[in-house]
């Protein structure tokens, strides 16, 4: 109890008599972060969540269409699929933007959010309204991209069971011709609308705020080194 009483006499001591080194340590480091946070460049994030839905394992077999099998995985393959080299690619055109493949997956990144069935593409940039734009347009490309070629599928589909139906004697084979009218049915829905597995339901908006740096954070680490570094001095 002695050496404790006598230890916290030693530091309240070096308080009293060294205050002045600690407290220039603590104006010291605060002021090195407010000029860091000041002449650091800024970072802004601004996020898209595209909504991805699965249909059944054995609805339109054969088209590029994300299914039920497993859902996690679905999210998992629509965020790896939004940072493809085509994907990367139709961006640049759209926003016409002179950088490379690289250079513009540096500004992105796709998260599959937990237990979820939603992934996240957030845009990163040095003002507010490109990183929106960043993060927009990589959501819209995607499923412009996915809806392309699902089409193309499509319109093949169509085509090949409308031959087969016509070559179907006008009487007889009634089962096989519902069927096959069934699938045309089926797929002439799909014909002109985008990818039902994949909806945009929160589009980016410009950040009011930075996220980097934070001059909040960036001053309290500052004080709090201060204090330990001037105590350390002292002592």
């Amino acid at each position: 109890m002695n050496e404790d009483r006598l230890e916290s006499g030693r530091y309240l001591r070096a308080l009293h008599e060294h205050w002045p080194y600690i407290l220039g340590t603590v104006v010291l480091a605060v002021a090195a972060a407010l000029i860091f946070v000041k002449s650091a460049e800024k970072r802004y994030d601004a996020g898209t969540d595209v909504l991805v839905t699965p249909v059944p394992s054995n609805t339109l077999v054969g088209l590029p269409l994300f299914r039920e099998s497993d859902l996690s995985r679905s999210v998992v393959t629509a965020a790896r699929i939004a940072t493809s080299p085509q994907v990367v690619e139709g961006v640049r055109e759209r926003l016409q933007l002179n950088v490379g493949r690289r250079e513009l997956l540096s500004h992105v990144s796709v998260t599959p959010q937990e237990q979820s069935s939603i992934l996240t593409i957030t845009g990163t940039a040095a003002t507010p309204e490109e990183a929106a734009r960043i993060a927009n347009a990589f959501a819209e490309v995607l499923i412009a991209q996915r809806t392309a070629k699902l089409q193309r599928e499509v319109g093949g589909a169509v085509a090949r069971l409308s031959r087969q139906l016509e070559r179907l004697p006008a009487r007889g084979a009634t089962a096989e011709a519902t069927a096959l009218a069934a699938q045309l049915s089926a797929l002439r829905t799909l014909m002109g609308a985008p990818d039902p597995t994949l909806e945009v339901v929160s589009r980016a908006v410009s950040p009011e705020q930075a996220a980097w740096p934070r001059p909040v954070l960036s001053v309290g680490v500052a004080l709090l080194a201060g204090v330990l570094l001037g105590f350390g001095i002292a002592i």
